[in-house]
C-alpha cells in the first residue's frame, strides 16, 4: 500500500533503469515551491500521467471557494500547484470517522449520518484522502471536491471539513497504490459517492492539455477499467 508521505512521480513516457536492485528513472523536478517542500504537514505536487506531465493545479492560484482545478504546466515557482494530502485514516479512530452528509450514490448505497470510513467500499485496501490546497506550503482550508451527487462534474475547491470524528463524502477520494506492488509509482483517486476516479480529460476525452478541468469521471472502481488520464504521480525532488 501506498505511504503517501513519500514523494513518487510518474514515468509515463520516461524508461526505468535498474542497476544493482534499485530503479532509476530520468531526473525529474519537484512542482511544488520550495515553501511547500519545507511546510508540516507533507506538501507537495502531484502530475498526470500522460507526455508531458502536466501537474494538478488550481487555476489562477486563487484561493476561493468554486475555483475549479485545471492540469498546467509543471512549475517549481508556481504555488497553485501546492496540495497537502492528508489519511483521513491513519489515526488509531480514523477509519470510524462518519459522514457529514445524507447521500445516495451508485458506489456507496446511501451515505447516511452514521455511515464511517470502514463502511466504504474497498477499505480495507485503500486510503481515504483529503486533498488540501495550500499555496507556498500554508493550509487554505479549501479542499478538491466533487460537486455533484451524480457525479460526472468537474471538481472545485470547497472549504475542508475540519471536524476530526466526520469525513464530507464529496471531498473524500479513496487513494490506491496502481504501480508495481507497494512501488507508490501510479495512483488513482476514487471518490466515495459513486466510485468515479479523479480523471484528467477534456470534453472531447483528450488528455495533458493544459488548462484542461480535472473532473470525476468514469465508473472505474466498479468496472475494474483505469482510463488514461486517471493516473497519478506525487512529483519527486
Amino acid at each position: 500500500m501506498l505511504d503517501i508521505r513519500k514523494r513518487y512521480f510518474a514515468l509515463a513516457g520516461a524508461g526505468a533503469i535498474v542497476a544493482g536492485g534499485l530503479a532509476l528513472a530520468a531526473p525529474a523536478a519537484s512542482a511544488s515551491t520550495h515553501a511547500c517542500d519545507l511546510a508540516t504537514p507533507l506538501c507537495q505536487s502531484m502530475n498526470a500521467e500522460v507526455p508531458g506531465l502536466p501537474d494538478l493545479d488550481v487555476q489562477g492560484g486563487a484561493a476561493v471557494s468554486g475555483n475549479v482545478l485545471i492540469v498546467f504546466t509543471r512549475s517549481n515557482t508556481d504555488k497553485a500547484e501546492d496540495f497537502v494530502f492528508t489519511n483521513l485514516g491513519a489515526s488509531g479512530s480514523g477509519m470510524a470517522r462518519t459522514s457529514t452528509f445524507d447521500v445516495t450514490g451508485s458506489y456507496s448505497g446511501h451515505i447516511t449520518l452514521a455511515t464511517p470510513l470502514s463502511a466504504l467500499p474497498n477499505a480495507a485496501t485503500t486510503r481515504p484522502t483529503q486533498i488540501q490546497y495550500a499555496p507556498l506550503g500554508v493550509a487554505s482550508g479549501l479542499c478538491v471536491s466533487s460537486v455533484n451527487p451524480n457525479g460526472f462534474a468537474s471538481v472545485q475547491l470547497r472549504h475542508c471539513n475540519t471536524d476530526p470524528t466526520k469525513f464530507n463524502p464529496y471531498q473524500t477520494f479513496q487513494l490506491k497504490d496502481t504501480g508495481n506492488p507497494g512501488d507508490g509509482q501510479f495512483m488513482t483517486f476514487t471518490e466515495v459517492i459513486n466510485g468515479h476516479l479523479l480523471t484528467d480529460p477534456r470534453n472531447d476525452g483528450s488528455i495533458g492539455v493544459k488548462g484542461a478541468r480535472i473532473q470525476v469521471r468514469f465508473a472505474g472502481s466498479g468496472t475494474g477499467v483505469i482510463h488514461t488520464g486517471q493516473l497519478w504521480g506525487f512529483n519527486g525532488n
